[in-house]
């Protein structure tokens, strides 16, 4: 039987003997490519040609079409290609395909059998030149396969790790680390392997090459967790494998039973213990240790009692996976430290609060609830257990911040305080008094502190980025507290306050790497909280997150907003893909980054399990954010688990009405359009409830209840809003597509294109109620323009 191979580069296959002629020229294999791909999905002659040679003229590409086909046929058989109509479609008993095999070994579970299918990325070194649609699904179709296999990877590997098969298990990583060269999670796997199979000189190694390739590639200094582990390697004892440690413990075992049988060998075995296998450094000066007249004076029985205990007690910890050094994750929330000084100062504490948290979550060791969920306990409101167990932490830091004014001088004072969760035991407080100079020095203090009573060591690397200053200008520094306390505030006005208070920190400080970070934030969500024109924003936004990573390339947050702007605006999926995730590298745990990552990557690229799976993540490190939890709703829905994401929209909804917008709209694909409208005109909240996104939403409930005139109503109030200032097409397209205006959705919908529309993505790709637009010829075209799969 014939093989087409697409993983690494393209070949047509018989017995093992690579084929060569008229059926393996370029364009012929890209036509394989695609019909193979599609598996038992027709494909249309006018797809076809307008992807292979989109240069030609309609007639020529026909022609041109019609000689690939006879050609294939003639190396395959007649019966390889089937034609219907005016539809191709490839007959899977004539042609196997890896790319089929591979995939169809994962859904079976044979995960070692898929990844020895994958010799190498679709379509390795294959290109179309002129072909930009057959180009952008080639693109989509290999990051979507490097992703399954990079999944498979992973599964093996921590299969392997379950059943201490360490060898494999760094096998598995090690592959893994060739997928995903710049993400720290996978290569501290990778090193944690390492080091359980006795090869602790290969994972310091793996930590220098990782700390290589980001100076190299990005830049940027080498990641904190790896840093932190490689430390922790160099400087404590080889932690054993459960083997180690029951041979370890039947040792101890037997010089207890020596100890029993020979008192005369006591005192000598006391004296010069077995050394431990020698951990990598320059060798140790020996030194000869006396045993005290004390315990040289204890019963024998009593001393191997002793000994059987600690035995046991190592053995206990190999048992539970517990190694030395190996302290678990702390997870700890920063309560909003509460203002003593003067109401105005209000920002002053938010900031504070936020810089140590944001310290603190720089520290390995420590997971550091998100600042969406802690935000919503003012100091004292509820008692530590139950903010504990509301935010799944173990300990809660929270304090009071005074500023006052001295003649001339500024000083600060912050009282902090470490409350044990489940308690609510204080474990630590202390007051720091300073000059308003001396500010990060007292931040650095605080997070060193919380981390210390922990039981969490500091990296070098960490060590030095806690003694940073944000900036030597205290005026800048003022107005990026402000500026980051407006953008918190999240109405329409705040917004605008917090982008023109940002300019003017910058004004006095260029350099201020925090406020060019924190402007290519408001600059990213302004268009999707405002009705603003997209040109007006999104080049703003790339210039700030430039130049922020250009004075300090560790930040993560710019990464995300370079990843947002390549998808929403610029259409750049894989640019988008590997700037969110280096931010995600840099910053595994920022709930943010994760919820974009979903709903601005994976969904519209139709990789709807991912996309799930990270909507997850983000709200388990922010369970009280009313937007993630609102994505997380939508992102059910969208993946067709519509039952799920009724239930939890409906559990979150008392945290902010404005989710009703996401319940409307999942009755409205239920088809409960009274139940929708009904929800929808109760919104209490007149900004929210007159937004053009939520007017578009209830007149398109409107229509399909029956109520059309009332949905004429308001898409009048839209036209009209839109002839004298700005309303995003995608918006205005919503409520024709409700009163079945087919026609005038897709000319809103090009206009939408025209523009690079942001909220395109959102409620065209992205949105469940348009799936019959997306399905027309007319909305595949916009997919092709915006470089997405038709089929997702």
């Amino acid at each position: 039987m014939l093989l087409l191979r697409l993983l690494g580069g393209p070949s047509l296959c018989d017995n093992g003997s690579t084929l060569r002629g008229p059926a393996t020229q370029r364009h012929r294999l890209a036509l394989l490519a695609l019909l193979a791909s599609s598996r038992a999905q027709p494909q249309s002659r006018d797809k076809l040609v307008a992807w292979l040679w989109p240069e030609r003229d309609g007639e020529h590409a026909r022609n041109l079409l019609n000689q690939g086909v006879h050609a294939l046929r003639r190396a395959i058989g007649e019966a390889g290609i089937i034609s219907v109509q005016d539809e191709l479609q490839l007959d899977p008993a004539a042609l196997a395909c890896d790319v089929v095999a591979f995939e169809d070994a994962i859904a079976a579970g044979e995960l070692e059998r898929a990844i020895g299918l994958y010799t190498g990325p679709f379509l390795d070194g294959f290109h179309l030149p002129g072909a930009s649609e057959f180009e952008h699904w080639a693109d989509g179709e290999r990051d979507r396969l490097r992703r399954s296999y990079a999944r498979s990877l992973e599964t093996l590997a921590e299969a392997a790790e379950e059943r201490r098969e360490w060898s494999s298990a760094v096998e598995r990583w090690r592959a893994l680390v060739a997928e995903e060269r710049y993400n720290a999670r996978v290569t501290l796997r990778l090193m944690r392997a390492l080091e359980r199979a006795g090869d602790r000189a290969g994972a310091l190694q793996q930590a220098r090459l990782h700390t290589l390739l980001l100076q190299q590639e990005f830049e940027s200094g080498p990641d904190a967790n790896v840093v932190a582990l490689a430390d922790q390697l160099r400087t404590e004892p080889a932690n054993g494998d459960e083997a180690q440690a029951r041979a370890g413990a039947w040792a101890a075992a037997g010089v207890i039973s020596n100890l029993i049988a020979s008192s005369a060998d006591l005192v000598p075995l006391l004296d010069d213990p077995p050394s431990a296998s020698p951990s990598p450094g320059p060798p140790r000066r020996e030194v000869r240790r006396r045993v005290p007249p004390v315990l040289r004076g204890l019963p024998l029985l009593g001393l191997g009692i002793l000994i059987g205990l600690g035995v046991l007690f190592a053995w206990t910890r190999a048992r539970n996976g517990e190694t030395a050094g190996e302290a678990g994750l702390r997870r700890v929330a920063v309560l909003p430290f509460e203002n003593l000084g003067e109401p105005d100062q209000a920002y002053f504490a938010d900031g504070i609060t936020d810089e140590i948290r944001s310290k603190l979550a720089t520290i390995s060791g420590l997971q550091v609830s998100a600042r969406t969920s802690s935000g919503r306990y003012a100091h004292g409101t509820k008692p530590a257990r139950e903010i504990g167990r509301e935010l799944g932490v173990d300990y809660l830091l929270t304090g009071t911040v005074r500023w006052s004014q001295e003649g001339s001088r500024s000083r600060v004072r912050v009282s902090p305080e470490l409350v044990q969760a489940a308690s609510g035991a204080s474990r630590w407080q202390q007051s720091f008094d300073a000059p308003l100079t001396d500010i990060f020095q007292v931040q650095a203090n605080i997070a060193e502190r919380v981390a210390r009573e922990l039981g969490v060591a500091l990296a070098g690397g960490q060590q030095l980025h806690m003694e940073e200053r944000a900036t030597g200008d205290l005026g800048a520094y003022d107005l990026y507290l402000r500026g980051r306390y407006a953008w918190h505030q999240r109405p329409t006005t705040s917004l605008d306050q917090a982008r023109q208070l940002l300019e003017r920190a910058l004004a006095l400080d260029p350099d201020f790497a925090l406020a060019h970070a924190a402007l290519a934030d408001v600059y990213t969500v302004l268009p999707l909280w405002n009705d603003i024109p997209p040109d007006q924003t999104y080049p703003r936004a790339k210039a700030a997150a430039l130049a922020a990573l250009k004075l300090d390339s560790t930040l993560a947050s710019p990464y995300a907003v370079l990843g947002d702007i390549n998808a929403m605006y610029e259409w750049d999926w894989v640019a988008a893909d590997r700037n969110f995730r280096r931010s995600l590298a840099l910053d595994p745990n920022h709930a943010n980054t994760h919820n974009w990552y979903n709903t601005d990557y994976l969904v519209p690229m139709g990789r709807l399990g991912e996309a799930v799976a990270e909507a997850r993540r983000a709200r388990e490190l922010d369970p009280l954010s009313v937007v993630i939890n609102g994505v997380y709703g939508h992102t059910l829905y969208r993946a067709g688990r519509l039952e799920e994401a009724a239930s939890h929209l409906r559990g979150v909804m008392a945290l902010d009405s404005s989710l009703k917008s996401d319940l409307g709209a999942l009755y409205l694909i239920q088809g409960k359009a009274a139940e929708a409208v009904s929800l929808l005109e109760r919104e209490a909240d007149p900004k929210v409830r007159r937004s053009s996104y939520r007017l578009a939403l209830l007149g398109y409930g409107y229509a399909k209840a029956g109520r059309r005139q009332e949905a004429e109503a308001l898409l009048r109030e839209l036209l009209e809003r839109q002839s004298k200032g700005y309303v995003s097409p995608a918006t205005i397209a919503v409520l024709t597509a409700g009163l079945g205006d087919t026609t005038e959705t897709f000319v809103w919908l090009r206009r939408a294109v025209e523009i690079h529309d942001p909220k395109l993505v959102y409620q065209f790709v992205n949105e469940p109620l348009l799936e019959p637009f997306r399905r027309d010829p007319r909305g595949m075209a916009i997919l092709r323009a915006m470089r997405l799969p038709e089929t997702r």
